[in-house]
């Protein structure tokens, strides 16, 4: 038992009066830490692609110009400004880490907006073209 706690096999986990012993692999624990980011970004990689096929294909009610304000270009777009400022000679900044760092939420953002101006318009034409609201 001595041993099996020594080697980190064996761990007390909870109180030490109502507490119990758990076998834990310390190697299973490190890969389980990236299996959960390795799903949570696979399901969010599968639904920003699925979303701009969508729009490409004409599956949404989206017209397909609508992808220009998709969030895959403009998180390639913040991603790729910092590296292209990089290569030209430019010191890295804050600004490099914030729009690296930040274009994920930045993208939604501007396809949020760019959606509800579109929503916005296309219910202003319907009220001019049927007179109801």
């Amino acid at each position: 038992m001595k041993k099996l706690k020594e080697y980190g096999i064996l761990v007390r986990k909870g109180s030490p009066k109502n507490g119990y012993w758990e076998i834990a692999d310390k190697d299973l624990e490190r890969i389980g830490d990236g299996m959960y980011y390795l799903i949570a970004y696979a399901g969010m990689i599968l639904l920003i692609l699925a979303s701009a096929i969508a729009v490409l294909t004409g599956k949404t009610i989206l017209p397909r110009w609508m992808f220009a304000f998709h969030m895959i270009i403009f998180q390639i777009l913040f991603v790729l400004i910092p590296d292209a400022r990089q290569l030209l000679g430019a010191e890295v900044s804050t600004w490099d880490f914030v729009l690296s760092q930040g274009s994920g939420n930045a993208a939604l953002c501007i396809w949020m907006k760019a959606n509800a101006i579109w929503a916005r318009k296309k219910q202003q034409n319907s009220i001019e073209l049927h007179g109801t609201s």
